[in-house]
């Protein structure tokens, strides 16, 4: 198959199905399409009524220039890619998750994989930007390391699925890596004979500490929602009640940012993407197009716009892709940003619409669980209301 990244082309091989499990969500599948489209569109006059569309040095800085004139690569895709199913969501032969959303510079990011059999492996690291076009940069490569299965975990509480998998590898973050979104390309080595030659992403944001470098753009990457769409191993999002109807929006149900994420079936189904969270599938072609033309951009979590400073001095947040699941911290924190004067261009679909508390994990770590709440739409968000009240009820812990 093709890629649909721009000027990208690779073959992939998957026993996985292609076909979209719901027909009935292609009308507005389209219409998201064409909205994106548009909305890329607005994002260039936006923003170039502050600056340049090829801004030489926007903001006393051309950081995000000069990263994109160092050699890329086309070669970060998935080249062997296998379900465990045709209709499912991992990819049982390597599979990994990391231990943060997000990482600053000098602090140690953990990489947990699962590897089914056994087998030998690498992590090719990338930085995803627009490097000629040819769409990242190869950072670093980890291993070879000796793969094991890790145990699937157990049903918990509010239907949880939080692995607790051993510790693969671990990667301080040079303090010279720029922001941006990385992805961690998890490849076999094949058998003697060619067999389980599989492949599979892990991704993170590497952010800029707060204060430490105030660019023009902050990007926002929407990966609550990729985890609340996140439906490893078997049915296991936040629209599964563990019975057969699908799509429900019942409360009570957690899910963990501690597991790899599955195939996504959005905007289209691919299974090179799986891994990825819905990075590939949404905020991606806004990243090339921003890097393409030289914008002064940092990237962010959602969880790291829980107080505003991520974004403190910024003249724009974009909310990118399919933006639903918020934290209330992070509407409020939002609401602060545009009393200071910060622009907020809301380039995404069916945005801020569940109030969605984050929580830690079993372990401590925070901001590791994500539920579902109430609705924002049409409620007052202030204290004593109906949303405020949903949020203190099943809101975070720590």
């Amino acid at each position: 198959m093709q890629s649909c990244w721009p000027g990208l082309t690779r073959t992939s091989r998957s026993n996985a199905t292609m076909k979209s499990d719901h027909p009935t969500e292609l009308d507005r599948r389209n219409l998201l399409k064409s909205a994106v489209a548009t909305s890329v569109g607005a994002l260039g006059s936006a923003v170039s009524a502050q600056a340049a569309p090829v801004p030489a040095k926007p903001r006393g800085t051309d950081l995000i220039a000069r990263e994109n004139g160092k050699p890329g690569t086309r070669d970060w895709q998935l080249t062997y890619v296998r379900l465990d199913r045709p209709d499912g969501y991992r990819s049982r032969g390597i599979e990994g998750y990391c231990s943060h959303q997000s990482i600053e510079p000098g602090q140690t990011i953990q990489v947990m994989v699962s590897v089914d059999p056994p087998g030998h492996y690498s992590i090719d690291i990338f930085r995803m930007g627009y490097y000629g076009g040819a769409g990242a940069r190869l950072m670093t490569t980890l291993g070879p390391f000796a793969g094991k299965p890790q145990p699937l975990p157990d049903v918990g509480p509010r239907r949880l699925r939080e692995c607790r998998w051993e510790v693969a590898a671990e990667l301080p973050i040079p303090n010279d890596w720029p922001s941006g979104v990385y992805l961690g390309r998890l490849s076999r080595e094949p058998a003697a004979d060619g067999t389980h030659p599989w492949q599979s992403y892990i991704v993170f944001i590497v952010r800029d500490p707060p204060g430490a470098r105030p660019a023009q753009i902050v990007f926002q990457c929407s990966d609550n929602t990729w985890q609340a769409y996140n439906r490893w191993p078997t049915r296991f999002s936040l629209y599964d009640d563990g019975s057969a109807k699908d799509w429900t929006s019942l409360p009570g149900i957690d899910v963990s940012f501690d597991r790899p994420y599955g195939k996504y079936r959005q905007i289209y189904e691919n299974p090179q993407s799986v891994g990825s969270g819905e990075f590939l599938l949404w905020e991606y072609p806004l990243c090339f197009w921003l890097e393409q033309h030289g914008y002064d951009v940092t990237y962010c979590s959602n969880s790291d716009l829980l107080t505003p400073d991520a974004a403190a001095g910024a003249k724009a947040l974009i909310s990118v892709g399919h933006d639903e699941y918020w934290d209330l911290r992070q509407y409020e924190s939002v609401q602060r940003l545009v009393d200071s004067g910060t622009s907020v261009l809301f380039l995404s679909g069916n945005t801020i619409c569940w109030v969605s508390p984050l929580s830690t994990a079993s372990d401590g770590r925070p901001n590791r669980i994500l539920t579902r709440a109430a609705p924002y739409g049409g409620l007052v968000m202030g204290p004593g209301s109906k949303v405020r009240e949903h949020f203190d009820s099943v809101g975070p812990d720590e």
